[in-house]
């Protein structure tokens, strides 16, 4: 759980440890991490308000008789938050890199079941398991990001509701409203995750208003 107080339709948010070197959907493994890059990034789904699986990158999927072939179709003009549209290049690109399937080691270690990725088309990407796995569809939360960016680690880009901002390092990270995204948009135009590692200092901040909500 966490502190907050909203102001002009800005919101700081405290949180109880520093954020990971690196912001890397497919390496991040810190609870901290996760709920600040859970606003940045999307997969081909992600989780729904009661915890079901819905649609989100891809519009709709279908998977084969045997479990072995899962066959998305991508949602259109889905953008990243540097104003490219999502395409299935990219959609491979982040599926292999979790699977390692380019000959990498699997940065999501879940993805060690993926035999291939392929793209049939510009809107249809085709996952092929080495076996049946039940719970695969809830790892394709994992993050679609652009095959031909290499700062994610410092400046992610998703496709998420927020895009980032900035980052302090050990102090707090900035994200806002993505005014492109292809859902639902942010009912907030600004997030400041706050980090206080000692949780007496969050709330005697809090208690205080001492949290300062222009930066």
């Amino acid at each position: 759980g966490y502190e907050e107080r909203k102001l002009n339709n800005e919101i700081v948010v405290g949180i109880g440890q520093d954020l990971e070197d690196s912001l890397d959907p497919h390496q991040s493994s810190s609870a901290g991490t996760r709920e600040v890059v859970f606003n940045i990034y999307e997969g081909l789904v992600k989780t729904g308000p009661t915890g079901e699986l819905i649609p989100a990158v891809a519009e709709s999927y279908k998977v084969s008789e045997d479990g072995l072939v899962y066959t998305f179709t991508l949602r259109e003009g889905v953008k990243f938050h540097n104003g490219e549209t999502v395409t299935a290049d990219d959609v491979v690109y982040s599926i292999e890199r979790c699977a390692g399937t380019e000959g990498g080691e699997p940065l999501v270690e879940a993805f060690s079941v993926v035999k291939a990725v392929e793209k049939k088309d510009e809107k249809t990407v085709e996952i092929t398991l080495k076996a049946a796995d039940g719970d695969f569809l809830s790892y394709l939360t994992a993050a679609i990001i652009p095959a031909n960016y290499d700062k994610q680690e410092t400046a992610p880009v998703g496709t998420g509701p927020f895009k980032f901002v900035s980052r302090s390092v050990q102090e707090s990270l900035v994200v806002e409203k993505f005014a492109e995204y292809w859902g639902t948009p942010a009912y907030l135009d600004k997030v400041t995750f706050k980090i206080f590692e000692d949780p007496n200092a969050l709330m005697s901040a809090l208690s205080a208003g001492s949290v300062d909500m222009a930066n």
